[in-house]
């Protein structure tokens, strides 16, 4: 307030806000722009989930100290958008993200990496299927069409997606090289015999059934060796050395046993021995073969020897 001569009162120094005129803000309509990057982002980046796509448009949309208000989709529209988009392009169901473009797809080349996927009744527990995803570049799979062909069937990896059991590697034997390799990664969601059959069966579809082995190395299980041998009969089936000394070492540590002990036991002609005894012998004289072997090195190595568990 101010008093003035004048008027012999008191008048306001400043205006009224309340009477000047305050210019509207603007809308900028970015919603759109905004649902066409989020649809992209969703069918091109499947790697990246529904809350990482969020910050990646929120950082494009949202701009810090912007003065106009800007039309854009929430966190909660976002997320349920990158959903609904990823459903409709692949399907209710996640595992058919593999079946079509771009998973579908190898790295380098516009060729189908994907096979098959085959889902049968699981016998053993009738309310979760046996699933089988395969995946192999047509390229490598030529290799699979040469005569007195060797493959090599490794089911031990164990680093597999969500809702898998085990993944099986299919490596052929490279004539020109001399390597074994990788063809076929095939995703199982169960480990029985028929998932097995199955393997290999499609293995053998994927080459028009000219699939002619001479020879298959595998683990030392029956689930694994029988297959083969239903499968291929005309095949030799040796069983991996390394394989069944993972199992052993696996079934040492069980029990605790100490790793220098282990490491006695499954040194070179000791264990590896049953490997090579014919199997209508192994349990009369191999076992007993095997177990004064073990017995001789503890002695030499001054360690006591016992059958306790």
């Amino acid at each position: 307030m101010e008093f003035r001569v004048d008027v012999m009162g008191y008048t306001a120094s400043r205006p009224h806000t309340c009477r000047m005129e305050i210019a509207a803000p603007t809308l900028q309509g970015g919603s759109s722009p905004m649902k066409t990057a989020v649809d992209a982002l969703a069918l091109a980046d499947l790697a990246t989930p529904a809350p990482g796509i969020w910050e990646r448009v929120r950082v494009r949309f949202y701009r810090d100290n912007n003065v106009e208000a800007t039309r854009v989709l929430s966190r909660e529209q976002v997320v349920s958008r990158v959903y609904r988009a990823r459903a409709q392009h692949y399907g209710s169901d996640p595992h058919g993200v593999a079946e079509v473009p771009p998973l579908s797809l190898a790295l380098t080349d516009s060729v189908n990496f994907f096979q098959f996927h085959f889902v049968t009744a699981n016998r053993s527990n009738s309310a979760k299927p046996c699933r089988l995803i395969g995946c192999a570049h047509p390229t490598l799979l030529a290799l699979l069409r040469y005569r007195s062909t060797r493959l090599f069937v490794d089911g031990t990896f164990r680093c597999v997606s969500a809702s898998f059991e085990q993944c099986v590697t299919v490596m052929v034997h490279n004539k020109a090289s001399q390597i074994f390799v990788q063809v076929f990664h095939i995703l199982s969601t169960s480990k029985p015999s028929d998932a097995y059959w199955d393997i290999l069966n499609f293995v053998a579809q994927a080459t028009d059934q000219r699939l002619a082995l001479v020879q298959v190395v595998t683990a030392f299980e029956p689930a694994h060796i029988g297959e083969v041998l239903l499968q291929f009969p005309e095949a030799d089936v040796v069983g991996c050395l390394f394989h069944f000394n993972q199992a052993v070492a696996r079934a040492m540590r069980r029990p605790h046993v100490p790793s220098s002990e282990s490491r006695l036991a499954m040194a070179r002609g000791c264990l590896d021995m049953l490997t090579v005894i014919p199997v209508n012998k192994i349990s009369q004289h191999g076992i007993r073969w095997v177990d004064g072997g073990i017995r001789r090195r503890c002695e030499a190595d001054y360690i006591s020897f016992s059958s306790e568990k």
